[in-house]
């Protein structure tokens, strides 16, 4: 049964630091979108 919890959380622990990276990857090219447009 622990076992189970234990696989859940890390589960859940992927699933953030995913979420998060992907976040941070959005903001970034978002960031060279504005730079870009603003070059012009």
């Amino acid at each position: 049964m622990g076992k189970i919890v234990r696989d859940q959380r890390a589960c859940i622990q992927l699933l953030l630091q995913a979420s998060s990276t992907v976040l941070v990857l959005e903001r970034s090219r978002l960031d060279m979108g504005k730079q870009i447009f603003l070059s012009f």
